[in-house]
């Protein structure tokens, strides 16, 4: 049995056959081998196995498809498959110098990502490799959207500049620009009509006209409290509602709904003493849930207020904590919320009032490790394969000469022994492709590495 955690190796002796109910003999599950044949084994407790699963830093969900993409700090990609019990599909190797910020879904089968180094990245989900890459020219790219219609992609860049991208079959084509800002453009959204985009940066959100491409409405966000007067408001994430509303998340712990049209702030919730990282609205825009930088993420849904006072409010309903740091992602699909961070989990909540019958199904669920082997054993030779994102580790266990009971700790007289350690091969041109990456090790019956 291995696991994950500080160096070192205990043996225990432990007896495989043991006397059960009615005189009935209990096999240890792990093994082949009958209890019947076997008197007593070694445990060997491995404790330098080292493994640091990335951060998220994207997630990705298409409304007509059960499919969610996920994008991690290392540069790799994840796919999970919602209507297989959440089933780790594929996974698209990383590299280090793709720096991914934000992925999205055009149609139900292409996935691409942009990133700071400025280029947006389509990939091949057969090949799980980038197909191709095309160059915004405008600096590290921090953000993008898509509209409904899935026929233009829009990109935050650096420069300050919006960029409106042609989607076309099998690749993107740059159209043209929308008018320039001074400063990042952190955050946008597309408005479901198509004809406008909103977008935040520093101290600012502003709405674009896509068809001339010109800025209608500059909005100025108040810093908030004196605890964050004295530093600029940055706004995290935007959405716009189909009644032309818009609703940010910023620095200061806010989340805000405000009216395009005259600039006026609308609601103000307090969400948390820190920043509000990460938003999404459902579908039918009754719910919305945002992830905040202290690990909680949050809903907020329209309900019906008393009959004497016209439409509906913003009412927040649920937090929950499921996560150790930033929530730097949540997607908020009709029947889940699904959220990811520094912690490097993903965790997915059923929504229980959208909940029939439970179920394994509706059942917390929080990923942390790949859905593959990592670990590979020669029994034999006593050795162990470790498989990291980017090197292969050969350890040879340790051992011990002494005797004991069953249950007995016993001292290790020989120390674990690392017998080697492959690296993936860096390219260090500018291809995508960023060189040649690890994908499986296998140690074979005859202790050879395949």
């Amino acid at each position: 049995c291995v696991f994950p955690g500080e160096a070192g190796v205990r043996v225990r002796v432990r007896s495989r056959a043991r006397p059960g109910p009615q005189g009935a003999r209990r096999v240890c599950p792990c093994s082949s081998i009958s209890a019947a044949a076997m008197g007593e084994f070694r445990v060997h407790r491995a404790r330098f196995f080292q493994l640091l699963p990335s951060a998220v830093r994207g997630l990705a969900h298409h409304r007509a498809a059960p499919r969610l993409g996920l994008a991690r700090a290392d540069g790799s990609l994840e796919l999970f498959n919602f209507a297989s019990n959440f089933v780790q599909e594929k996974i698209i190797p990383g590299d280090r110098k793709r720096l991914i910020e934000a992925i999205g879904w055009i149609g139900q089968d292409r996935l691409v990502s942009v990133g700071l180094s400025g280029e947006i990245i389509e990939y091949d989900l057969q090949r799980l490799c980038p197909k191709y890459s095309l160059d915004a020219f405008g600096g590290p790219l921090w953000c993008m959207g898509c509209n409904c219609e899935e026929t233009h992609l829009a990109v935050g860049c650096e420069d300050g500049s919006v960029k409106l991208f042609e989607i076309v079959p099998e690749k993107i084509q740059f159209e043209r620009n929308l008018d320039r800002q001074k400063g990042r453009v952190l955050s946008l959204a597309w408005h479901k009509s198509g004809t406008m985009i909103v977008t935040g940066s520093l101290d600012t959100i502003r709405v674009l006209d896509v068809k001339s491409g010109h800025c209608k409405r500059h909005i100025r966000v108040d810093r908030g409290d004196i605890t964050f007067r004295n530093r600029k408001c940055v706004i995290w994430a935007v959405g716009f509602l189909s009644d032309f509303s818009v609703v940010s998340a910023d620095s200061a712990g806010k989340m805000q709904f405000w009216d395009w049209k005259t600039g006026t702030l609308l609601k103000t919730h307090p969400v948390a003493k820190c920043d509000v990282l990460s938003l999404s609205v459902n579908e039918s825009e009754d719910s919305i849930a945002v992830g905040t930088a202290e690990g909680t993420v949050v809903q907020f849904q329209r309900v019906a207020v008393q009959s004497d006072v016209a439409g509906a409010q913003w009412v927040r309903t649920k937090t929950f904590k499921h996560h150790t740091h930033d929530v730097r992602a949540v997607v908020h699909t009709m029947s889940a919320l699904v959220s990811g961070g520094v912690d490097a989990q993903l965790v997915i909540r059923p929504l229980m009032d959208q909940v029939e019958t439970k179920s394994y199904e509706t059942a917390l669920r929080k990923i942390l490790f790949p859905h593959r082997n990592l670990v590979c054993c020669s029994r034999t030779e006593n050795l162990l394969l470790f498989h990291f994102p980017e090197q292969l580790e050969l350890w040879r266990l340790g051992s011990s000469q002494a005797a004991g009971a069953p249950g007995d700790v016993l001292p290790v007289s020989k120390k674990p022994d690392k017998l080697l350690e492959l690296k993936s091969k860096v390219c260090r041109t500018t291809d995508i492709f960023g060189g040649l990456k690890l994908i499986m090790g296998v140690l074979k019956t005859d202790s050879s590495l395949q």
